[in-house]
This record gives structure tokens, C-alpha cells and sequence, in this order.
């Protein structure tokens, strides 16, 4: 619902407000470049405060910590590559790729409610009794 919901404000704000988009273009271009500069503060100030340094943090990348087995944490860094050629050999076949991921996407959502709602109420019996 929140999916739909974001995506019906977006729809709306550009039928209506259309001669404002190159404005929330340039916010939004500000918005990202702040949110860099906050990060690499953020960093700096740990590595000044005698953590690791930022080369180590931008420079290591130990994929045991991140859940995915050994090799799919460089298939994933290859995906947005082969995406990227698949738009140069056709931007239809790009398109239908992209659409799928999107109607995916949709699904993931729903998939959780679509359980919780199956199951009716023996998910949340116990919810309360915590320990």
C-alpha cells in the first residue's frame, strides 16, 4: 500500500506540477550531493577519532560479512554492467527487463501480506509475550 501510495503522489505532483520538475531535479541533485558530503564527514571523523581509517573503509570488502556466498558479492557488482549492455543492444528488450523488475518488485510487497493474511491470526498470538 505505501508503494501505491508514494507512487499516486508522484503521478500526481508531475500531471500537476510538471513546470516545477526541473526545480525538484535540482533539490533532489543537492539533496544526494549533501548526503556525500555528510557521509565522507561522517568518515573522517571516525578515522580522526582513531578508528579505522577511510581508505580501509572504502578500500576493503570482506565478503564473509555480508551474507552472500563467496562469489555472488561480484556478480551482483557485474549486474548493473550487463544491464547496461543489454540497453545498448535494444532499449525494448531493456525496457521489458526493467518492467519485470518492477511488476518483482510489486510482488515482494505483497508477499509478506499475502502469508501474514493466510495464516490469519497464529502469527500474532504470541507477539505479545515477549520475553
Amino acid at each position: 500500500m505505501i508503494f501505491l501510495g508514494v507512487t499516486a503522489v508522484a503521478g500526481a505532483f508531475c500531471l500537476f506540477f510538471n513546470r516545477y520538475l526541473p526545480t525538484v531535479d535540482i533539490i533532489c541533485a543537492c539533496w544526494t550531493g549533501l548526503g556525500i558530503i555528510v557521509i565522507f564527514i561522517c568518515l573522517f571523523t571516525e578515522a580522526a577519532a582513531g578508528h579505522r581509517p577511510i581508505s580501509f573503509v572504502l578500500g576493503n570488502f570482506d565478503p564473509s560479512l555480508s551474507g552472500w556466498t563467496p562469489g555472488w558479492s561480484f556478480f551482483t557488482g557485474l549486474l548493473p554492467v550487463l544491464l547496461g549492455l543489454i540497453y545498448l543492444g535494444s532499449s525494448a528488450a531493456f525496457n521489458a527487463f526493467a518492467g519485470v523488475t518492477v511488476m518483482c518488485l510489486g510482488a515482494s510487497y505483497a508477499m509478506p501480506i499475502t502469508i501474514s493474511l493466510m495464516n490469519t491470526q497464529k502469527d500474532m498470538h504470541d507477539a505479545l509475550n515477549l520475553p
